[in-house]
Parts: structure tokens; C-alpha cells; sequence
């Protein structure tokens, strides 16, 4: 898969929410926007990068924790 970073504008906030465990809801419209019509994008990149996701199931109730084998 390849993805394109450049769709991806929100990604540093997005990211530092997520990893702090906050959950981006509807009430973060930007972010949740993001999250919601790029899911598939965000979960792949955060996979990519050794992070797995805790939640129920969407990007946007989930937080990224990283991962070590």
C-alpha cells in the first residue's frame, strides 16, 4: 500500500492526541473529519510505524500505543 503523506495535513495532531490517549470525537470537528474520511490511511501509517491501536474498532475511539515484539 502506498500512502500519500500530503492527504494526510492533520497528522501531527492527530497523532499527538491519539498518543496521549485522548479519544477524537465529534466535538474535534477538524481532526474527526480527518480521522473519519481517511481512516484507512491513518490505520495503515500508524500500523507501519509499530503502533497498534486500542479501541472500539475506529480510528476515531482508539489510542495508539507502540508496539515491541
Amino acid at each position: 500500500m502506498n500512502l500519500d503523506l500530503s492527504e494526510l495535513s492533520l497528522l501531527a495532531p492527530i497523532f499527538r492526541e491519539l498518543f496521549k490517549g485522548y479519544h477524537v470525537s465529534r466535538r474535534d470537528a477538524e481532526l474527526y473529519s480527518q480521522l473519519s474520511n481517511l481512516q484507512d490511511a491513518y490505520r495503515a501509517l500508524f500500523k507501519a510505524l509499530g503502533f497498534v491501536h486500542f479501541g472500539s474498532g475506529n480510528v476515531q475511539s482508539s489510542t495508539v500505543v507502540r508496539h515491541y515484539d
